[in-house]
């Protein structure tokens, strides 16, 4: 959730929305923004917007992602508010909500979309080496210290 003043609200729905085209562009999908109308909105959002990649496997799009202004709702029922600096009036704050990416969806896009006649996956990216370097420490898989190679994350932002 991410909380903004009212009249920045929608600039920075847009720098949502801008963040989440820039990962699926470096990531070479087919995808499309779709803007819902009324009746596909739950009846908190004032605005939302979808992004969907194309699944060659399901031959349909696939909701990756969601960014929504709720404006004044959710901070309401928070009673989230703030004081205006010139005239010390206190108003409601909006609140927006956007998922980046989903990983496995985007996972088997990657896949799908990349595959050659010989079934194997066409890598773009230096995923392969990220994975094969991860380690298991503590139960938990971590990528080992970068030595010059920029990090999927890096290479993604």
């Amino acid at each position: 959730m991410y909380v903004d003043k009212p009249e920045h609200s929608y600039k920075s729905l847009d720098e949502m929305l801008d963040h989440v085209e820039g990962l699926l562009k470096k990531l070479e999908l087919p995808y499309h923004i779709l803007r819902l109308c009324g009746g596909d909105m739950s009846f908190t959002s004032a605005i939302c917007y979808d992004f969907e990649v194309w699944s060659a496997a399901q031959e349909r799009w696939l909701e990756v992602s969601s960014v929504s202004n709720f404006e004044s709702y959710q901070a309401n029922r928070l009673h989230c508010r703030y004081r205006h600096a010139e005239d010390k009036k206190i108003e409601l704050c909006h609140t927006l909500n956007g998922s980046a990416l989903a990983l496995p969806r985007i996972v088997a896009a990657i896949i799908e979309n990349n595959r050659t006649r010989r079934e194997s996956v066409y890598q773009k990216y230096s995923y392969h080496t990220w994975f094969r370097d991860a380690r298991r420490q503590d139960g938990l898989v971590t990528a080992p210290p970068q030595q010059g190679g920029a990090s999927l994350h890096e290479q993604l932002i």
